[in-house]
């Protein structure tokens, strides 16, 4: 059996721990509320990694990037959630792949179609339809998308397949 990670990282991005079985192991990123703001909770993400997301053969991170008008503050906290992720998967010794959303997306949830589905949503309803017994995983209690954590069970899904060579579906 051959366990991936799929990390959306970001402050609302998602972990994912897939085996190809109809229940991953799903995360929000975890996130401390401080008085300069939100930032990720290394050490609640440190004893996710030890307990559970240690045993991951592979771990495939998004490659994103800081928005064009997005704040300094901003931006540096996204990148120390990005390299944190990344330190962290090498801290356990799991090798690790980028993958951007150009790559995983359009096998994963298609790209094109109506202008006013994005792919958040997309990721969101491809989610459901692969792990309809993990709903509240991706919608939260007031119906609100948890596209973070589809995100990551989207890019763990795509790195299985490509890790073990499986045709997507």
């Amino acid at each position: 059996m051959v366990m991936i990670l799929g990390i959306d990282p970001g402050l609302s991005g998602g972990l994912c721990l897939y085996d190809g079985s109809p229940t991953p192991y799903v995360i929000p990123m975890p996130i401390l509320e401080t008085k300069k703001g939100n930032e990720v909770d290394w050490d609640y993400l440190s004893d996710q990694f030890d307990l559970v997301l240690k045993v991951a053969a592979h771990a495939y991170v998004e490659d994103v990037h800081s928005m064009p008008k997005e704040g300094v503050s901003s931006a540096f906290k996204f990148g120390g959630a990005v390299i944190g992720v990344w330190a962290m998967c090498a801290a356990f010794k799991i090798p690790r792949t980028r993958v951007s959303p150009g790559v995983w997306q359009p096998p994963m949830i298609g790209l094109g179609g109506k202008k006013s589905v994005t792919t958040k949503d997309k990721s969101v309803a491809r989610a459901l339809e692969l792990f309809p017994s993990m709903r509240n995983s991706f919608v939260g209690p007031r119906g609100g998308k948890i596209d973070g954590n589809a995100d990551a069970a989207m890019i763990a899904v795509y790195g299985y397949h490509i890790h073990t060579g499986r045709r997507f579906k």
